[in-house]
C-alpha cells in the first residue's frame, strides 16, 4: 500500500509538472505572438511615415512648380499690358496652400 501511494504520489506530480509545463509553454507562445504583433505594427508605421514623407516631398515639388507657373502667368500678364486690378494671395496654416486670383 506504500508503494501505491508512493506511485500515485509520483504520478500527481508528474501531471501537476506536465500542467505547469502546459501553461508556461502557452504563456510563452502568448508572449512570442505579442512581440510579433508589435513588431508587425512597428513595422508598418515605419513603411506609413516613409510613404508619407515621399508624399510631402512630391507635394512640396508639386507647390513649387505650380507656383512657378503661376509666376510666369502673371509676369506674362503684366508684361503683356492686361495688369490685373488686384492681386489676392492667401495660404493655409501650414504652408501646403496657396491661392491667388487675379480680378
Amino acid at each position: 500500500t506504500e508503494r501505491r501511494e508512493d506511485r500515485e504520489r509520483i504520478e500527481m506530480n508528474q501531471t501537476e509538472q506536465y500542467k505547469l509545463v502546459g501553461r508556461v509553454r502557452a504563456q510563452l507562445e502568448e508572449y512570442y505572438a505579442s512581440l510579433t504583433r508589435e513588431k508587425a505594427r512597428e513595422e508598418r508605421r515605419s513603411l506609413w511615415r516613409i510613404q508619407r514623407m515621399k508624399l510631402s516631398r512630391l507635394r512640396r515639388a508639386h507647390l513649387m512648380l505650380e507656383m512657378s507657373h503661376l509666376n510666369q502667368e502673371l509676369r506674362q500678364k503684366l508684361e503683356g499690358g492686361s495688369a490685373p486690378t488686384k492681386i489676392q494671395i492667401a495660404h493655409s496654416g501650414r504652408g501646403s496652400c496657396l491661392i491667388l486670383e487675379l480680378f
